[in-house]
């Protein structure tokens, strides 16, 4: 986030994933997107006035 808010920041609006699925197969069961601090944080770094996270409540079936 912080070379994206460098080359490109301050944005207006920041679309970001904010599900916090994690699989135990893949990645070490590490996070595949943003949880919800990992959210606040990037629109923060970001810049952003507006943020409009999708994917947040869509993974239920995946955890």
């Amino acid at each position: 986030m912080e070379q994206i808010a460098e080359r490109f920041g301050p944005v207006d609006t920041a679309v970001l994933f904010a599900g916090a699925p994690r699989f135990d197969v893949l990645f070490d069961g590490a996070l595949i997107v943003l949880d919800s601090a990992q959210t606040a944080e990037a629109a923060q770094i970001l810049g952003a006035r507006r943020v409009v996270p999708v994917h947040y409540d869509s993974w239920a079936h995946f955890t």
